[in-house]
């Protein structure tokens, strides 16, 4: 299967060249963790299915800053190919901040 992988507006051709290139991101976390919220899942077939959460970080960098404090909406759509469980579709998007209190009038 051909396969064009997508990340932060860049094209990678093949899961060796997204690797290469997340592994200046990784290299560069101190910590990492977090959790889900508002998870939800799809049956779509007895082969196949979708999820989708919001991954809430607990994540740093090495100098302490914390990253993806807003969190992450990730949607993964799987497939049951030859007995195992894969992802053939995934995206995500930052989760916009609350916006500011308004002044009363």
């Amino acid at each position: 299967m051909n396969r064009i992988t997508t990340r932060a507006s860049r094209i990678y051709p093949t899961r060796a060249a997204l690797g290469k290139a997340a592994s200046g991101f990784f290299g560069s976390l101190k910590t990492g963790g977090g959790s889900w919220d508002k998870e939800q899942v799809l049956v779509l077939s007895p082969g196949s299915g979708a999820f989708t959460g919001v991954f809430r970080s607990q994540i740093s960098d090495t100098t302490g800053r914390k990253i993806w404090t807003d969190g992450k909406v990730w949607t993964l759509v799987y497939e049951r190919r030859q007995g195992t469980w894969v992802i053939v579709q995934a995206h995500e998007a930052t989760v916009p901040p609350p916006p500011a209190p308004t002044k009363p009038r």
